[in-house]
């Protein structure tokens, strides 16, 4: 009895014991499958650096044409959207009233000159007093004030265009009663533009007057516009911190209106040689922005192995889909851009060849 349990027992154990030893040789040389990775090559391009913002284009000449006294609208001069040089009539108001006190005051005027002048050459015979003169004298200066007043007013009933530009749409009607600051539309010299847009103020030092500024538009998907920076705002904004630019646009073609929203880029110099990667190789954590190199190694078996390394890099300016490494990438090193989250160092790699980018 006691020799048969031992032969069980010890076959037990001894099963077990081998059992132990197969699984111990099974992981010593288990060798996990290479992950699949898609992967680019970095490339040495020459790149501008460059500044963005937000923009707003503005008319050289913009204003919205208002009357500056009351009145009925008696003739309106111009169409919608029509091109209209400066000092033309846009707009008239009724000045009837106007034009019967002037044909008043220059009656009253005719009279008291006729006074005045028969007053000087009688006081210099002394047939008059000094007091009747001065009398005479003021009131043929105040009618020729009165003419001179109803005048202005009569100029201020037609509305004229205080420079050549394109008008917007009609705001008033014939027959329309309109009080004094009443919009009558928009006139727009937009020939030539303003691009109106603000930087942080630390980036004064790399602002200088001809600077190549690039914008875009959404009228016009695809197309860049270019300009050139013509002021630089003498303070900055102690709100923001932000210092206001200029730069003049041509608009010769008309294809820009002002008020369009602009995206600003400012071309800074000169340019530099940078390594480019994908942006979607760059991968972001607590410790900073790594990617991950691909290298070659022997395997035990003497094959060649593709494995990957973790690596700490400087990112500069992204350019769409592309971003700058400043600092950890070379030109020509090979790093993966798709498939990151099951790498580690050391984690042997399968590089899927359609979606490879060299």
């Amino acid at each position: 009895m006691l020799v048969a349990v031992t032969i069980i027992f010890g076959g037990i154990f001894g099963f077990k014991w081998y059992q132990g030893v197969m699984m111990g040789q099974y992981f010593a040389s288990f060798r996990p499958p290479p992950v699949t990775v898609s992967t680019a090559t970095a490339q040495q391009q020459s790149w501008h650096p460059y500044l963005t913002a937000i923009g707003t284009l503005r008319a050289r000449y913009g204003v919205n044409i208002s009357a500056e006294v009351e009145g009925i609208v008696k003739a309106i001069r111009f169409n919608s959207g029509q091109e209209v040089g400066k000092g033309e009539p846009l707009l008239e108001l009724d000045d009837e009233v106007e034009q019967a006190n002037l044909r008043i005051f220059q009656a009253q005027l005719k009279l008291n000159q006729l006074n005045y002048e028969r007053d000087k050459a009688l006081i210099k015979k002394q047939l008059v007093s000094q007091n009747q003169f001065d009398r005479s004298f003021a009131e043929y200066k105040e009618t020729l004030a009165k003419v001179e007043q109803t005048k202005a007013s009569i100029a201020k009933k037609k509305i004229l265009a205080p420079f050549s530009g394109r008008m917007g749409i009609l705001q008033v009607d014939l027959g329309q009663y309109i009080d004094s600051g009443t919009s009558i539309g928009s006139l727009q010299s937009a020939q030539t533009m303003y691009l109106d847009f603000s930087l942080p103020e630390k980036n004064l030092t790399h602002l200088f007057i001809g600077q190549t500024v690039k914008f875009a538009v959404s009228a016009y998907p695809g197309e860049i516009f270019e300009a050139q920076l013509a002021a630089i705002d003498s303070k900055v904004d102690i709100n923001t911190r932000s210092l206001q630019v200029r730069a003049h646009v041509d608009n010769s073609q008309q294809q820009l209106v002002p008020g369009m929203f602009a995206d600003v880029t400012l071309i800074l110099e000169p340019a530099q040689a940078v390594a480019v990667l994908p942006a979607t190789a760059v991968s972001y954590s607590l410790y900073g922005k790594e990617v991950f190199i691909v290298s070659e190694q022997q395997g035990d078996d003497g094959s060649s192995q593709s494995i990957v390394n973790r690596q700490r890099v400087t990112t500069g300016q992204q350019q769409g889909d592309l971003i700058a490494i400043t600092e950890g990438v070379q030109p020509g090193q090979q790093v993966v851009i798709d498939g990151q989250l099951k790498l580690n160092n050391g984690t042997e790699i399968a590089i899927a060849p359609a979606l490879s980018r060299e």
